[in-house]
């Protein structure tokens, strides 16, 4: 049929019909698989599948479309102006990365994510409008969210434990291998699985870093989920819990015992995992939503608060009840509560560099993905982390978009909650129908878990049994919950709620650049948009555009492959090959191959490059330092990392530290100079750093040059550290002690 005649189809003068079918399940996947891997490794290019899966999917779509001789009319609202802008925010900054310093390939790992958020506000433009969607969605992500909290509750009490001991063996394994003690023909055997198990990263470490390392393994036993962080999966449990809350205590009607017994266990499962995540910026999300919640139901029924009146005592209990199991189960202790101060102190410090950073860079941030690195100039002597991300929402996407994302955040944030307080939100509620079959709610959470389960042992080779025990679980409870949820209302209030309750969250904790917690704020603005509200501009897709607009995301999924998907995971795979054969083999030759198809498959990355500097700097010390080839070859390399990294200390720190060992064997001052050149570049991109100091001002020592200043400076921020309880930034008394002769030299 010829595209003119397709044109003249009676069908094409109807407006489309909303789709059904496989595009709701397969929106309702793709939406859940985001719950199932880490959010926060986003810049990484660990979920670039799952974007390239958006962009096929819209393509999918669209041309579903264009070949039912369907038309499509999107309605642009304040809210779609907003995506806009914080989709666009990132892509501009991006290209300024590509056009200046920084690294490219985080920032294009990171455009590709955001291009793949903004075609999800596209794709849940269209298919909410199904009647079956909305509810569909709304109850497959609680059910999959009560299966994580209860996977969160066996993570503090059963596998956290678990993971101490098991590394507290790879460590001492470790240790007694360097040190050229035998292992039994078991302990070889322990060993070898360990290894395999948790990477070869112990056995890069230096012992102090091993002991921080395996405090920190027994001292974190927060629930995380499926993510890496416990404050990123607290967001997931507040959702729910306000999902959960409204049918509950705020239903129309009475309701019977069994569902009251299904959604009470359900809310008592998430509400008890957020109380042992220690979240304190969560718990006061919670706390500010619910008394909004509590109000707006009060204003609106404009008499009584419409709960049943045993829901306030019965609220109460249960939350005592809670709080004083995990307190006597060690899941709550005082500290949440006396060191708040401290937190508090920690966050002021962080935005504190942060807008001195963005006083600097006010238009375009420091660019999505490359936030840490140029933090470090502006971190303040003392401070105690090395931040990803400033813990703010507004300066977060400050400095990962530029000045148009914060812009289009606070125009989101406007328009959530002008749509949510407006009188006339109540005719638009939400309200669920019975049309959710037991099979569809099953369906829903087998196909992500298997999706997941798939994609990770096709790309990363791993079987995740944690995944089938997940999905188990939400199946079992898809069973129970579909019949009782589905008659109940979801009221705007609760959807606002919902919303107040992450954005307060988020003013003080990570998550407004990662895509799980972003899609969650999107899904709740779209459900409390006004749909009555007349549009600020309507376009109408024609056949040849529903066509052209499939292309578009054919050629962006493909582009979201070719430059991201496959590069990034090529690499990951070449060097955690590299690594096993150079760790575990000690197969130098195999090991530098491996290495070198890594800096191949992805040239943006400055991991590769590393990874063979270190290599050949291996190779150089093996031969006790007289092949200057190798050590040549190291640097090369590591100053190739450091182009495509050009604001990450770390190389810059390492790369005079290999001079620095040169001029050690050498003694050619050339070398010592050339190494105090490099440190100069290190401490003018990272100044506070009591370590990095001190490594200068022993350079400058080396070559009998002043190292006062420098070296009483170090020492000023080792004060500091010592007096904030930093101990993994305390210095070495063997160094200290160094630092005080320079500075009070004897006679």
């Amino acid at each position: 049929m010829s595209q003119k005649k397709r044109n003249k189809s009676p069908q094409s003068d109807k407006a489309a019909a909303p789709e059904s079918g496989w595009g709701t399940m397969v929106l309702v996947t793709l939406f859940l698989c985001r719950f199932l891997v880490p959010t926060e490794a986003v810049d990484q290019g660990h979920t670039l599948w799952i974007a390239s899966l958006w962009f096929g999917f819209a393509a999918l779509t669209f041309f579903s479309r264009w070949r039912d001789l369907q038309i499509v009319q999107f309605r642009w609202s304040w809210l779609d102006l907003a995506v806009a802008a914080m989709v666009l925010g990132h892509i501009f900054s991006g290209i300024m990365i590509f056009t200046g310093t920084g690294n490219q390939r985080s920032a294009l790992n990171m455009m590709w994510e955001w291009a793949s958020l903004g075609v999800l506000w596209m794709m849940l433009k269209l298919h909410l409008q199904n009647r079956q969607t909305k509810p569909l969605l709304l109850n497959a992500i609680v059910v999959m969210v009560v299966a994580l909290s209860l996977l969160g509750i066996w993570q503090h009490y059963v596998w956290f434990p678990q993971q101490a001991q098991a590394y507290e063996a790879l460590v001492d394994y470790t240790q007694r291998t360097q040190s050229g003690k035998k292992l039994s023909s078991e302990e070889r055997q322990e060993f070898q699985k360990l290894t395999d198990e948790y990477g070869t990263e112990v056995a890069t470490l230096d012992a102090s870093a091993r002991m921080s390392m395996l405090s920190r393994v027994r001292d974190s036993v927060e629930p995380i989920g499926r993510f890496a962080l416990t404050n990123s999966f607290a967001t997931l449990l507040i959702a729910a819990l306000f999902l959960l809350v409204n049918p509950l205590f705020f239903a129309q009607g009475k309701a019977n015992r069994s569902n009251a017994i299904v959604l009470g266990c359900a809310l008592i499962f998430v509400l008890f995992c957020l109380i042992l995540t220690k979240s304190r910026s969560a718990w006061g999300g919670t706390i500010a939503g619910a008394v909004l919640l509590i109000l707006l139901q009060w204003k609106r029924s404009r008499v009584v608060i419409t709960f049943p009146r045993w829901a306030v005592p019965a609220a109460m209990l249960l939350l005592t009840i809670l709080i004083g199991w995990a307190t006597m189960t060690g899941g709550l202790d005082p500290q949440v509560i006396s060191e708040a101060p401290k937190s508090l102190q920690y966050r002021l410090e962080y935005w504190t560099s942060t807008a001195q950073l963005l006083r600097d860079n006010p238009v375009f941030g420091a660019g999505p993905g490359n936030f840490r690195q140029l933090y470090l100039k502006y971190k303040l002597p003392g401070a105690s982390e090395e931040i990803i991300d400033p813990h703010n929402l507004f300066l977060g996407i400050w400095a990962g978009g530029g000045l148009l994302a914060l812009i289009g955040l606070l125009l989101f944030i406007a328009m959530v909650m002008r749509n949510g307080l407006k009188p006339t939100a109540e005719t638009g509620s939400a309200v669920l129908p019975p049309t959710v079959s037991m099979q569809e709610l099953i369906t829903s959470q087998i196909l992500p878990i298997a999706t997941v389960l798939g994609v990770l042992y096709l790309i990363e080779g791993s079987f995740e049994v944690v995944l089938l025990g997940v999905g188990g679980v939400a199946v079992l409870f898809a069973v129970f919950f579909v019949t009782n949820i589905n008659q109940r209302d979801i009221l705007p209030a609760s959807i606002l709620a919902a919303s107040v309750a992450i954005i307060v969250h988020l003013l003080a904790a990570s998550g407004i650049e990662m895509p799980a917690i972003v899609m969650l704020l999107f899904l709740f603005a779209m459900l409390g948009e006004d749909q009555t509200e007349p549009p600020l501009l309507s376009t109408t897709f024609d056949n040849r555009r529903l066509l052209g607009v499939a292309g578009l995301m054919t050629v962006l999924a493909l582009g979201c492959v070719k430059t991201g998907l496959v590069p990034v995971r090529l690499a990951a795979i070449s060097i955690q090959t590299g690594n096993y054969r150079l760790i575990s083999e000690g197969n130098t030759q195999l090991a530098k191959r491996d290495f070198e198809e890594a800096a191949t498959a992805d040239p943006l990355s400055p991991e590769p490059p590393q990874q063979l500097a270190m290599l050949n700097y291996r190779l150089w010390d093996q031969s006790n330092r007289r092949r200057t080839e190798f050590f040549e070859q190291a640097v090369e390399e590591l100053e190739q990392s450091i182009r495509l990294d050009p604001t990450a200390v770390a190389r810059i720190r390492l790369l005079a530290n290999l001079w620095d060992r040169r001029f050690k064997q050498s003694r050619n001052v050339e070398h010592g100079q050339r190494a105090v050149e490099i440190y100069r570049q290190a401490v003018a991109l990272y100044p506070n750093f009591s370590a990095l100091q001190a490594e200068y001002a022993i350079a400058l020592d080396k070559l009998s040059e002043d190292a006062t200043s420098v070296a009483q400076f170090a020492l000023e921020l080792d004060d500091l550290n010592r007096s904030n309880q930093h101990t993994d930034k305390v210095l070495a008394e063997e160094i200290r002690s160094q630092l005080e002769t320079i500075v009070s030299p004897t006679n």
